[in-house]
């Protein structure tokens, strides 16, 4: 991200932001989420992501050493009032972000859309004020959160959780198939 953070906000009803990593030096695809990093150099939150609507996708990346005063050290998705869109975060690896709020590794939201986790590393993550990994609320019709390694990550919250947090109101929720080691 060029040592600035990337925010985005998307405020029209058509469109959607995707996010697509997993290329070589010379843009071959691997699948490989560390072929492609963003860094936030442990001064500044690596990705800050809005969608009132429209979907948001994240897909093969490397998201790292993010430090910020606000929820999602390394990656925030849909965190105000009122963002609905569709959130999908896969194939990634979170790992070494920092926050003096909650979630750690990465806060991802949806008012009304749905909302994936799958298939990622989130590690080494800490959060001064509870759930260390981060936070997944899903208020839409449906949370999937599944295939995840939650390693290694972290909070100072007394009687906080180093994990993931998993909240919401989804009408249907599938956490499945996920390996929680070693967060405390």
């Amino acid at each position: 991200t060029g040592n600035l953070a990337f925010h985005y906000h998307l405020s029209a009803a058509t469109g959607s932001l995707s996010i697509y990593g997993g290329n070589n030096a010379d843009c071959s695809v691997t699948y490989k989420a560390s072929e492609t990093v963003l860094d936030g150099n442990g001064i500044l939150q690596v990705l800050s992501l809005r969608s009132p609507i429209t979907p948001i996708r994240l897909t093969f990346l490397t998201i790292q050493n993010g430090e910020t005063n606000q929820p999602g050290g390394g990656l925030a998705v849909n965190f105000g009032s009122g963002d609905a869109g569709e959130v999908s975060v896969e194939s990634s690896i979170i790992r070494d972000n920092h926050t003096t709020s909650q979630a750690g590794g990465l806060f991802a939201t949806s008012d009304g859309g749905d909302l994936y986790i799958v298939n990622n590393v989130i590690s080494g993550n800490s959060a001064d004020d509870g759930s260390g990994a981060g936070s997944v609320i899903g208020n839409g019709a449906l949370t999937v959160v599944v295939r995840n390694t939650v390693t290694r990550n972290t909070t100072t919250l007394a009687g906080g959780t180093g994990g993931l947090f998993l909240g919401g109101s989804a009408v249907h929720v599938n956490a499945s198939s996920n390996i929680f080691w070693n967060n405390t």
